[in-house]
């Protein structure tokens, strides 16, 4: 899957949510969306690797809030090493 085909599939998932929740307000739209990402990701990938997953989605955002042009959302998606990120 390439960068754009995931890109697609976000832009269409994003507009059927906005649409599903339309009227409610940000704050619970957050919640709704991000439980929904995390029971799928943690009944998916097991807590530990969804909660590192988290992980490196707060640390892309906290780069794109403080400017690095290198920080973006795409770069959590980049592989990982399940031993490594098990260690503490």
């Amino acid at each position: 899957m390439t960068p754009d085909d995931l890109e697609t599939i976000y832009q269409k998932s994003s507009k059927a949510a906005v649409e599903h929740l339309d009227g409610l307000p940000p704050t619970m739209k957050m919640w709704i969306l991000y439980r929904i990402a995390m029971e799928y990701s943690a009944q998916a990938l097991g807590i530990s690797r969804m909660n590192y997953f988290m992980s490196r989605l707060l640390s892309e955002s906290l780069g794109i809030e403080d400017g690095d042009p290198d920080a973006g959302f795409h770069r959590a998606l980049t592989p990982f090493d399940e031993e490594e990120e098990m260690q503490h």
